[in-house]
């Protein structure tokens, strides 16, 4: 997928969220605690006062988000960057240098080197 591709199916930060929501869950959103199949919807604002989507379980009463326990959690970058980034990463057949994904992203090398680091430990663990 190259990066015009990518900008037109994620034109926004909500269709990158329900892309990664879908994709995690195809047969509907679960408790990641209990496993629980009946969750709810919340919108909540974080600490810089924008809405983000939470889900509550209905049995354990536990609140997560969609990357929960995956390599974007606690992450203050949007996923649409995350995305660009994973693509850039794996279109060239010698990968993409931090300098240039600083660059093409629009962030600094201290965040480029943190996201490297994350794809490259999402990439070798075999069972996640």
């Amino acid at each position: 997928m190259n990066l015009f591709s990518l900008a037109k199916a994620f034109p926004t930060e909500e269709s990158a969220l329900e892309y990664w929501i879908n994709t995690r869950w195809p047969d509907g959103v679960y408790c990641v605690g209990c496993g629980h199949s009946k969750v709810y919807r919340i919108v909540t604002p974080n600490k810089s006062g924008r809405n983000i989507l939470l889900f509550e379980c209905a049995n354990c009463g536990l609140h997560f988000s969609a990357t929960t326990g995956t390599l974007f959690h606690d992450s203050h970058l949007p996923l649409q960057k995350w995305f660009a980034a994973i693509a850039l990463m794996c279109e060239g057949k010698k990968g993409i240098s931090a300098s240039q994904m600083k660059r093409h992203l629009g962030v600094t090398y201290k965040t480029t080197w943190y996201l490297y680091h994350r794809m490259r430990k999402a990439m070798i663990e075999r069972d996640s």
